[in-house]
């Protein structure tokens, strides 16, 4: 087997497994570090917009109030993200659900369609499976030290990918 040779994808291949592992061997304390960036970015947005609402009293009263009462919600939000790494994994649990059920819905159609059209009855079969999946793995990732350990594992194949993948791929720019 031929290593592969050492570039930027490698460097970054290596970064994801070195964060893979971390959040591996500390899945709460990666999920905590998740939850404060977050947060820390709805502080910011949260800056801006207040700023931008009391620059905007001039124009409108109603911008003005609007993004003034976005940024107390973006404020709490934040404090929300920064001191309750679960909050983290129900929105991310959510999202996961939302998801599952979209895929299931979409198998739905697409074995409805597949009377007419074959392929698309199979694809209709896959999206359900993974569906349902989907909603099994919400149900776990609720819990943070779960959630750290798939972003853990995640980040590792996706390291291993990045460094052992096709790195001589040229792409189109469109």
């Amino acid at each position: 087997m031929n290593l592969p040779k050492f570039n930027d994808n490698n460097k970054q291949g290596l970064i994801m497994i070195l964060l893979g592992i971390i959040a591996f061997l500390f899945p709460v304390t990666s999920i905590k570090t998740v939850g404060i960036i977050m947060g820390l970015l709805f502080l910011i947005i949260a800056v801006i917009l207040f700023i931008s609402g009391v620059t905007e009293i001039i124009v409108s009263r109603v911008l003005a109030s609007a993004s003034i009462i976005l940024a107390l919600l973006c404020i709490i939000f934040s404090w929300i993200l920064i001191f309750n790494p679960a909050v983290v994994s129900a929105i991310i649990s959510f999202i996961i659900y939302l998801l599952g059920i979209l895929m299931i819905i979409f198998g739905i159609f697409n074995l409805i369609t597949g009377q007419f059209f074959k392929p698309f009855s199979m694809m209709g079969l896959t999206s359900m499976i993974f569906g349902i999946l989907f909603i099994i793995l919400g149900v776990f990732l609720r819990n943070p030290l779960y959630l750290g350990i798939v972003v853990g594992i995640w980040l590792i194949i996706s390291g291993i990918l990045s460094i052992f993948g096709d790195n001589d791929v040229n792409y189109i720019d469109v």
